[in-house]
């Protein structure tokens, strides 16, 4: 066994993000900020809202990187994708 490896004192939750890139399967682990700012999007709020609530915890330069970075691993991941024309609303 690695001497270096520490289980933690206490028990935490964890979130988990899975998705398919054909038949293969990924995962990764949310941190707290992110799972937060997931939850509104899936709440449906916009992405404005979003980037507010990553200035509650980050810089405003800060916040709106992040917003980005989030934005573009959920579309490089396929977890968000663009809706075809006919569901899109008018």
């Amino acid at each position: 066994p690695d001497s270096d490896l520490r289980l933690p004192d206490e028990p935490r939750a964890s979130v988990v993000r899975v998705w398919r890139e054909g038949f293969s399967v990924s995962h990764a682990a949310m941190g707290d900020l992110e799972r937060q700012v997931f939850a509104r999007l899936q709440r449906g709020e916009p992405f404005a809202n979003l980037c507010g609530a990553l200035e509650g915890d980050l810089e405003p330069d800060a916040a709106a990187r992040e917003a980005g970075a989030l934005l573009m691993r959920w579309l490089e991941d396929e977890i968000l994708a663009r809706l075809p024309p006919a569901c899109e609303s008018s």
